[in-house]
């Protein structure tokens, strides 16, 4: 943060420079509460800004922090979400639309599954987002570069991902990540074992059986 304040310092000298470190996502860390950098002589301070402690309709007043109103304190995500759409189809401007409409889906990603967050906005408005269209052309470009093999394994994750997301809600970041380094006979007994399972505890189980 000290270092990216002497940077704009030297290049906008005559301006005010306000520094916030946003945090997206819960956490246990101490680090999200610090606000300032200190070593030797020298003390850096700048504001934190923990969305997940701050009300959805703050973040609504301006129309550069709607997408940001997907992470804050409300645990109904859906419902949140709903709110989200409506403040954005409010927006007069079309291009402003599309373009808050995109920023939203992406964040949107980290607490919803894809399925919910595109029954929810617009899908006009996401079509013209430039944001999203470039995340469709970069699957695209890479899609005609994978091999058979990498094709195939990343289809039975995605379908194995989304099992899991249909019967368990969000998952917790660890358990994505084990999942996604699943080989294809893994993940195609992981989606039979699917079928069986009541609960979490349950997946985390086989999880940890089959990486063990």
């Amino acid at each position: 943060m000290l270092d990216y304040w002497t940077r704009s310092h030297r290049k906008f000298p005559h301006h005010h420079i306000k520094q916030i470190v946003l945090y997206l996502k819960p956490t246990n860390s101490i680090q999200v509460y610090q606000n300032y950098y200190e070593a030797s002589r020298t003390c850096h301070e700048f504001e934190v800004l923990r969305l997940w402690e701050v009300e959805p309709q703050e973040l609504l007043k301006n129309v550069g922090t709607i997408p940001l109103a997907i992470l804050s304190g409300w645990e109904n995500k859906e419902a949140l979400l709903a709110m989200v759409a409506q403040r954005i189809d409010g927006l007069a401007s079309r291009r402003e639309r599309a373009e808050i409409t995109g920023a939203t889906y992406v964040l949107s990603g980290l607490v919803l599954s894809d399925n919910v967050i595109k029954k929810i906005l617009r899908s006009e408005a996401m079509r013209e987002s430039v944001t999203f269209q470039a995340i469709l052309e970069e699957g695209e470009q890479q899609g005609p570069q994978r091999g058979r093999q990498e094709g195939e394994l990343q289809g039975k994750r995605q379908t194995v991902l989304r099992l899991l997301t249909h019967k368990f809600g969000t998952l917790e970041t660890k358990t994505w990540t084990v999942v996604e380094q699943l080989s294809v006979t893994q993940l195609e007994d992981l989606a039979e074992a699917i079928l069986d399972m009541t609960s979490l505890q349950d997946l985390e189980q086989w999880l940890a059986d089959v990486v063990d």
